[in-house]
């Protein structure tokens, strides 16, 4: 299948060289949809295999058997306490801190489960894109914004923080 034999993630060093991360190199899966760096210097994989961690040259790969909802990762971001925000498509959202994964449901923080995209912005707060719109966690504290505070299209999908504002891709315009 394509998942196991799809192109990877690739490396582009210094002097133009291009490395592949791939199913050889430790991958789960060729099929790369995200990637973040944690503070301590792992570099994250969403694949649809799972997510993955390299570290100090090891990889730590977890999965449905470690607790994940699904094992397509479409978006994963690191935060500055070490945890690494991950979202599944229909599966929601999820913190992994060391080997503990906790989810967070909808109603009561996001706006819906079907998660597209995760940034952390400079003040460390987690904006998440959703298909009913964006949520935010700031201060143990979830907001929602959606078409009744304003945003023309509920189903968001990229989201960037820059400075003051967050700027919202939409499928709706």
């Amino acid at each position: 299948p394509e998942s196991t034999t799809g192109p990877g993630a690739f490396r582009l060093s210094p002097g133009g060289i291009i490395t592949r991360v791939g199913v050889n190199e430790g991958l789960p899966s060729g099929r790369v949809y995200a990637l973040a760096e944690g503070v301590d210097g792992s570099l994250w994989f969403g694949t649809s295999g799972g997510l993955s961690r390299w570290l100090d040259g090891r990889w730590r790969h977890y999965t449905t058997a470690d607790g994940l909802r699904a094992n397509r990762c479409f978006t994963v971001a690191a935060d500055p306490s070490g945890g690494v925000w991950v979202g599944h498509g229909g599966a929601g959202l999820a913190r992994v801190e060391g080997e503990r994964i906790r989810y967070v449901t909808a109603p009561d923080s996001l706006a819906s489960q079907y998660i597209w995209h995760v940034r952390i912005d400079a003040a460390n707060r987690v904006w998440v894109s959703t298909d009913g719109g964006v949520s935010v966690l700031e201060a143990d504290t979830w907001t929602t914004f959606d078409g009744r505070t304003g945003l023309r299209s509920a189903r968001a999908w990229p989201i960037l923080p820059v400075g003051n504002r967050v700027y919202i891709g939409t499928r709706g315009g």
